[in-house]
């Protein structure tokens, strides 16, 4: 068997074959962008008020004028209005700073206002062009405001909303099937039998991946070779990324990793020296990659986690390093297994989450991820591989 780090370099030594295509707006987000951003006006495209008040002169008051007529309203959406001889203008947050006026003063400072007449507090320190945002101080038009490359988030998608964009042209998200094999399982809607259980497996790996793609179906197949096999051949191909969990082991009914060979996919690794999930499978074949998790839901769940996440995150360009905790007690692995074990946060502190087995996936429900032990190690401080 080979370590963590030799399995997870062999994962990440991979690439996967991407196209562009053009996405609206909507489903822009959590994307990765495939042509650079730049700003189509000037930003903001006008001398913007900052806040609530009343723009005036600033010579005016350097002259030692405290009282001042206002006769005119500019609000947000307005055009500038022709303020004339006009000697103070009361002003909404948002809207155009008209000509001749360079200082704002806010509302509170106000100690009367009455009968078109503005009285500003003396004591109040003003200064020239306060409050004032001016035109193309964030940015100028044609300044290049996101990279090719860059992974869409919330913040970016107002960038492209602020600037036009209602087509944008991104890289195209990986297809991805996961595929659950046992004839122990049911539909979650269903009642189990005494020797039943409900899938669970591909809905977390679906959630995990979510962040990812949203071209993800999930499949269950029996214990049959021939309907196995068959479905390799027949709906697996339209897929990038295949992902199957259980069947990977030495059982009897442990198909898959013969099936896989019988149908041509190169093994890359097949177990690895770690507590859960040691018997996982990785393969390919042409450019579609294949991932074999074990059935245990916590060896799933974490497998998938710790390869398959990094693995995207690389391919997407999301650079998203795991932070560092530490635990209150030292942390001992006497083994010759890397370990990974689901830790919580509790009363400001972190803790390790006591559980079943990696089929106890009922017992981990306060953890917030887990941490990696290296073999023949005691430690307080570890890498945390949260669970979004």
């Amino acid at each position: 068997m080979i370590s963590v780090m030799e399995a997870l370099e062999l994962v990440m030594n991979q690439t996967m074959q991407f196209t562009n295509e053009m996405v609206k707006l909507s489903s822009a987000h959590g994307k990765r962008l495939m042509e650079p951003i730049n700003a189509d006006h000037d930003f903001p495209p006008f001398d913007r008020a900052m806040m609530d008040g009343f723009a005036i002169s600033f010579e005016k008051w350097q002259n030692g004028q405290r009282n001042f007529r206002c006769h005119l309203t500019q609000s947000a959406g307005e055009p500038p209005q022709d303020c004339g001889e006009e000697e103070c203008i009361e002003i909404m947050t948002g809207a155009v700073v008209p000509a001749g006026f360079d200082c704002i003063i806010p509302v509170e400072q106000v100690t009367c206002f009455s009968q078109q007449q503005v009285q500003f507090d003396e004591s109040r320190n003003v200064k020239f062009q306060q409050h004032i945002h001016f035109r193309g101080t964030d940015s100028k038009e044609g300044e290049r405001l996101i990279d090719k490359g860059t992974y869409l988030r919330s913040h970016h998608i107002a960038t492209l909303a602020s600037n036009g964009y209602n087509n944008i042209c991104v890289q195209s998200q990986p297809t991805i099937a996961i595929v659950a094999t046992g004839d122990e399982l049911v539909e979650v809607n269903a009642t189990p039998l005494a020797h039943q259980i409900r899938k669970s497996n591909v809905y977390a790996i679906e959630a995990l991946l979510s962040a990812f793609s949203s071209n993800i179906q999930k499949f269950h197949l029996p214990d049959e070779p021939a309907v196995i096999e068959s479905w390799i051949r027949s709906v697996s191909l339209t897929f990038d990324l295949l992902i199957f969990t259980g069947g990977v082991s030495k059982g009897k009914k442990d198909y898959l990793p013969g099936i896989w060979q019988t149908l041509g996919y190169e093994k890359i690794f097949h177990g690895i020296s770690q507590k859960p999930g040691k018997p996982m499978y990785f393969g390919k074949k042409e450019n579609q990659l294949l991932f074999g998790l074990p059935g245990n839901p916590l060896s799933s769940l974490f497998c998938a986690r710790r390869y398959i996440t990094p693995f995207l995150q690389s391919q997407l360009n999301i650079l998203l390093p795991a932070p560092t905790i530490e635990l209150l007690t030292p942390l001992e692995n006497k083994t010759s297994l890397t370990q990974w074990i689901p830790v919580q946060f509790l009363n400001e502190h972190w803790i390790t989450v006591s559980f079943n087995g990696s089929g106890d996936v009922n017992g981990i429900e306060a953890c917030v991820g887990f941490i990696e032990i290296p073999p023949h190690t005691i430690h307080t401080r570890f890498p945390l591989f949260e669970l979004p």
